[in-house]
């Protein structure tokens, strides 16, 4: 299950885009909030070197990121606030410049390095590689186009020695995690202050011709909420162990196996990490919420903020139904709310099942693998890769030791989950196929029947002849299989034997063979011989002869005589001898390479005709 582990890999690497960090930074000695203005404004002229140098050379690869250097701008941003803690410029500089040195740190410079040449490319660049400083309001917002590009990517990418997962852990933990704290507090401060507002030049767009932008305390609840955003990330990531000694196939199966303690297990700290999740994922809805608000009273008519209310920016209607999806979305984790899937299952039935995402982070269970799935083997697949197999034989031996998943799914039960995640078709036999006329062109409405000594078991047709028919409640049984178009029920297939078997897929191709009328019979001489014509003679249907000899005889099969055309030549006759003649429909179980063809076990008869020649 190698894409288990690409797509935990796959959450890391989204994270570690964002490039940011930071760590705790205490205050000590007198105030002086002159000088430490003084201090800020010399930080902001290094941070414009910085970021306009980034705005205006190639960054393509994690290497590239070494030629930047924020330290300057955040040891001024740090001595600033020593100066005066209420210098929200200082705040916010520091916030930011400690987040972005967290790619010096060596080890997570080191992971960066090493993520990157297992890809064997650069078309992870988007994401990661993107400089800047967020001078419209898109790039207030995580990269998700880019992030959702590179997970369908890192699928086609040959991974040759990425950083464990527990490695990754360890660096996010330690080094990452503990920083995205530190700038949620400076952030958490700077939004007390109302007049907040933080001047993008044209120097650090890139350009000094463009015209300075401003974040105000609006944007500062939005940078606050992709960072609550990513601090969710990293604490869901950190709730379970994923430790494993390497990527080799060996190793992946024993890490999936469902029995192993040490990998997709609750972190010793997972509880923790599950609520803190819970927070961030609540304070990052809670702070889109103040920040629209904000924007309404303070900033949104300014002409220079990065997000306006107007004309040229947010509609006030959508201000008001974004923050109201907001609060629906916080209510979603603390209370159940109700969805309905339409046409959910084999038989397009509906449902409506509650939802409780609060309970994904109130219990996480110690050994997932175990508590949510049904047993599973794990074996060795070709050279590289592992097979995953469920040890269920039937529908009834598939079933989830806990169909609510913790509680995710409240008053769920197996039998609508197995249903809604056709679990049936995967374990029942599935009889599929199409239904038409011989000869004829267009749809057929029909009712499909497959019965057992025991059961009976319908479907109908869709809206071009098709149908789908799933049983999962029998295995290894004889069936019969019956078609009713509106005049009764008729039996198709032959002498063929169907059977029921579990996991199994078969499709039938079922014709429905016209009706052979207006026979008609005429005598011919030199040689003696006997030509039948009928309707319909363009169907291109095998239909027998029959015949019978002397006045009243009941025609029976003349040998293995047929014809496709709608005439047929009787040279085997004897002069003065009266014969009986009879068309009936052929129905021969036809073996293709992929499905039956069938027609009805009892023929249609034409009537009959006699002639002497």
């Amino acid at each position: 299950m190698k894409g288990t582990i690409m797509r935990n890999l796959t959450l890391v690497f989204i994270i570690l885009a964002f490039l940011v960090g930071g760590c705790d930074n205490k205050t000590t000695g007198p105030e002086d909030p002159a000088a430490a203005q003084a201090k800020a404004a010399q930080a902001y002229s290094a941070l414009e070197d910085q970021f306009s140098f980034w705005a205006t050379n190639s960054f393509t690869s994690a290497s590239s990121y070494d030629r930047l250097n924020f330290q300057s701008s955040n040891t001024l941003y740090k001595e600033a606030i020593a100066l005066d803690p209420k210098n929200s410029q200082a705040q916010f500089g520091a916030a930011l410049t400690e987040l972005l040195l967290a790619y010096s740190d060596p080890q997570m410079n080191d992971v960066v390095k090493r993520w990157e040449s297992s890809m064997n490319t650069n078309r992870f660049s988007k994401a990661i590689f993107n400089g800047g400083f967020p001078s419209s309001a898109g790039r207030l917002l995580p990269p998700s186009l880019a992030a959702a590009e590179n997970s369908i990517n890192l699928y086609k990418v040959a991974l040759t020695d990425p950083p464990l997962l527990s490695e990754m852990q360890t660096v996010l933990r330690d080094k990452l995690l503990p920083r995205i704290v530190y700038g949620l507090e400076r952030l958490a401060q700077i939004e007390q202050d109302s007049t907040f507002r933080f001047t993008i030049s044209g120097k650090m767009q890139g350009d000094t011709k463009l015209t300075p932008v401003s974040l105000y305390v609006t944007e500062i609840y939005m940078i606050d909420a992709v960072w609550q955003g990513i601090r969710f990330l990293l604490e869901q990531f950190l709730i379970y162990r994923y430790d494993m000694p390497d990527y080799s196939q060996n190793s992946l199966v024993s890490a999936l196996s469902q029995n192993n303690t040490s990998f997709f297990v609750l972190a010793s700290d997972g509880l923790t990490r599950a609520q803190n999740a819970k927070n961030s994922l609540d304070g990052m809805f809670s702070k889109i919420q103040s920040g629209l608000g904000t924007l309404t009273r303070i900033s949104g008519s300014k002409s220079d903020a990065v997000i306006k209310l107007g004309n040229t920016g947010l509609q006030q209607p959508d201000v008001d139904s974004l923050r109201s999806y907001m609060q629906q979305a916080r209510n979603t984790l603390t209370t159940p709310f109700t969805v309905t899937l339409n046409d959910a299952d084999t038989e397009g039935n509906n449902y409506t099942i509650q939802v409780f995402l609060g309970a994904l982070f109130n219990n996480p269970p110690q050994n997932p693998k175990s508590a949510f799935f049904p047993t599973y083997t794990v074996t060795p697949s070709g050279t590289n890769g592992v097979s995953l197999q469920f040890t269920a034989n039937t529908y009834a031996e598939f079933t989830f030791p806990d169909p609510t998943f913790g509680g995710l799914f409240p008053g769920m039960t197996n039998t609508n989950l197995k249903r809604i995640l056709y679990i049936d078709e995967a374990y029942g036999y599935t009889l599929e196929g199409s239904i038409y006329v011989e000869g004829l062109y267009g749809p057929v409405s029909a009712t499909i029947k497959l019965q057992t000594s025991t059961a009976t078991y319908t479907t109908s047709t869709r809206e071009w002849g098709d149908f789908r028919l799933v049983v999962a409640d029998a295995n290894n049984v004889p069936y019969k299989l019956y078609v009713n178009t509106g005049s009764g029920y008729i039996e198709f297939g032959g002498n063929a034997s169907f059977m029921v078997r579990s996991k199994t897929h078969e499709w039938v191709s079922i014709v429905l063979s016209q009706l052979p009328y207006s026979l008609s019979a005429a005598a011919y001489s030199n040689p003696t011989r006997v030509q039948l014509t009928w309707l319909p003679n363009n169907t291109y249907a095998p239909y027998k002869i029959q015949r019978g000899v002397g006045t009243g005889s009941t025609p029976t099969d003349k040998d293995s005589s047929y014809s496709y055309w709608g005439a047929y030549w009787d040279y085997n006759v004897v002069a003065g001898t009266t014969y009986t003649y009879r068309i009936r429909t052929w129905a021969p179980v036809q073996q293709y390479m992929y499905y039956l063809e069938l027609r009805s076990k009892n023929p249609l008869y034409s009537s009959i005709v006699t002639i002497t020649p």
